[in-house]
């Protein structure tokens, strides 16, 4: 014989939305399934469970202006932070709560030394509910701080003025994270100086290169790429309190390979073949710049072209009009051959220069090849023995010969009177 179904069968059936309650059976209570709101005692079903509404449920409901505020809650201004409207303090008095004492305390890590710090605030920061606008239960916002672990949105949440990832912290230098004051991860500011890399010369393949670490640091990671994007690590640990580590790298490639400190630091350096050069000391090195210097200055000085030539009929000319002593004045000596106006021989700084026999030989050829007379190529092999900057010419020179000869320029004498 079958049984009727009924409200107190301890069974879910007929039209109820839990065991035995809601729809045409008795009203259900918080926590229990509903589908609308007058399934439940409350009459506020909310994502199908019956609830009571309050006035921090973060949910507009029970006639409310806003979530959470106005209607059967407090006023929106006891909450915003600001003393406003009829409050006698910051959120507090008249329609809005109390004020009331609050402590928190504050440690600090560095010396383990508690802080107690006292604050006058709304009641409602010390009723154990999270209320509109706080970050957690009775801190943030418009409330005292909130210690470490808790909730937060901005720093100013927190006792510790620091909100990580959405939770209060307190700084340290060996929590992995970067805090407020440190300038990277664990160092800066009271953490002191940040690792670094100092490397002070390339090295070559092959060869041990020292590489310093300033201010290491147990845990650190140092990562050497080569040219061929192949990886080196080295785990730095082990090291206590020192000032400087040293890392021992033997480059196996020619290029440049790169250095990094995990986060804090990065530098290159060249790794080459050694040369002849590489084997002379590094300070002998430094003075091969300069010597050479002094030797190419040595060369140019004494191969430098200052000497003027004039040929025959030129130093006829001039000195028959007076003009050789203005050629002198001008470039201090001329020069000329020596079998040439002797007359001449006692005009001073005018220089009369003797050839050997081999260059008389060779001012012959000079004449016949270019069919010149013999006291102007002699002359132009003067030019080539003193390496003059100038020959003053007083006759034609042949096209074959142009405007210079052996580097040296060929001017008329009309050019230079």
């Amino acid at each position: 014989m079958c049984e009727s179904e009924t409200c107190s069968d301890g069974i879910k059936n007929q039209d109820e939305t839990d065991i035995d309650c809601g729809g045409s059976c008795p009203l259900c209570e918080d926590g229990r399934n509903c589908s609308v709101d007058s399934d439940c005692i409350s009459s506020w079903c909310y994502n199908g469970t019956c609830q009571t509404p309050s006035c921090s449920d973060g949910i507009q409901n029970q006639q409310e202006e806003g979530v959470d505020y106005g209607g059967p809650c407090l006023p929106y201004h006891c909450f915003d932070g600001i003393q406003n409207y009829n409050e006698t303090g910051t959120d507090c008095g008249r329609e809005c709560p109390p004020y009331k004492r609050i402590i928190r305390h504050r440690i600090n890590e560095t010396d383990g030394t508690t802080q107690i710090i006292v604050y006058n605030a709304s009641s409602i920061c010390a009723n154990n509910i999270k209320d509109k606008g706080e970050t957690d239960i009775d801190c943030g916002c418009h409330c005292p701080p909130c210690d470490s672990g808790k909730t937060c949105s901005v720093d100013s949440d927190c006792i510790t003025s620091w909100c990580y990832d959405s939770i209060c912290k307190t700084p340290s230098c060996s929590d992995g994270l970067l805090g407020p004051e440190e300038t990277k991860v664990d160092c800066g500011g009271s953490c002191g100086e940040c690792p670094w890399i100092k490397i002070t010369e390339d090295g070559f393949v092959n060869e041990t290169l020292q590489i310093v670490i300033m201010n290491p640091r147990d845990g650190l990671v140092v990562r050497i790429r080569g040219p061929s994007m192949s990886v080196t690590e080295f785990n730095i640990s082990g090291i206590g309190r020192q000032t400087y580590y040293i890392i021992e790298y033997k480059p196996e490639e020619e290029g440049l390979h790169f250095i990094n400190l995990e986060g804090y630091d990065e530098k290159y350096f060249s790794a080459n073949e050694r040369t002849i050069i590489d084997y002379i000391p590094r300070e002998v090195r430094s003075l091969l710049i300069p010597l050479t210097i002094v030797i190419s200055l040595v060369i140019w000085y004494t191969r430098r072209r200052t000497k003027v030539v004039i040929d025959e009929k030129a130093l006829r000319h001039v000195a028959s009009n007076d003009i050789l002593t203005y050629l002198i004045g001008k470039y201090r000596r001329v020069y000329t051959v020596a079998d040439i106006q002797k007359e001449l021989m006692n005009v001073k700084n005018l220089i009369f220069y003797e050839l050997s026999d081999s260059e008389i030989d060779e001012a012959d050829e000079l004449a016949e090849r270019y069919g010149i007379n013999v006291r102007l190529a002699r002359t132009l092999i003067l030019c080539k023995k003193l390496r003059a900057k100038k020959l003053i010419v007083g006759e034609e020179i042949p096209e074959e010969i142009g405007n210079k000869f052996e580097g040296t320029p060929i001017v008329s004498f009309e050019n230079e009177i």
